[in-house]
């Protein structure tokens, strides 16, 4: 039996854009959530192999622009002072590790779609680097 997953799923991971570098590492790591979650779902035969491919597209797509929002963001001298000057290149390598093991995520999906583990397999250090992610995004705000 296969089971969507709430579309709101997918609305939360969208709902914390917009903003300075804590904003924006708050999305990344809301999607690294998200595509950890639709790797498990998957392993659970909970979703379908088309579902997960295209959850995981979408959530490529959005990690892209958030990164190159956060690279603009820390670009910026008013939203740069936001983090530490070692935590910026730090939130820009983590935003695109987890980047990269979603798109892996994605071409697993989509070359195995029989193989319901294949995109878990292929997720890494996905929940560390969702984990760094938030933990960045607390110390730009201050927390």
């Amino acid at each position: 039996m296969t089971l969507a997953l709430p579309s709101a799923t997918l609305l939360l991971a969208c709902g914390a854009c917009g903003g300075g570098p804590d904003k924006t590492l708050e999305k990344v790591s809301s999607w690294a959530a998200t595509a950890h979650m639709l790797g498990e779902r998957r392993a659970e035969g909970a979703t379908s192999a088309r579902y997960t491919s295209n959850a995981l597209h979408v959530a490529h797509a959005e990690l892209l622009a958030a990164s190159q929002s956060l690279r603009t963001a820390l670009d910026s001298s008013k939203d740069s002072s936001a983090l530490a000057p070692d935590a910026r290149g730090r939130a820009l390598d983590v935003a695109e590790s987890i980047t990269t093991t979603v798109a892996a995520m994605a071409g697993a999906a989509d070359a195995f779609p029989h193989d319901a583990g294949a995109p878990s397999r292929v997720s890494g250090s996905l929940v560390w680097d969702e984990q760094v992610a938030q933990a960045l995004a607390d110390s730009a705000k201050g927390k």
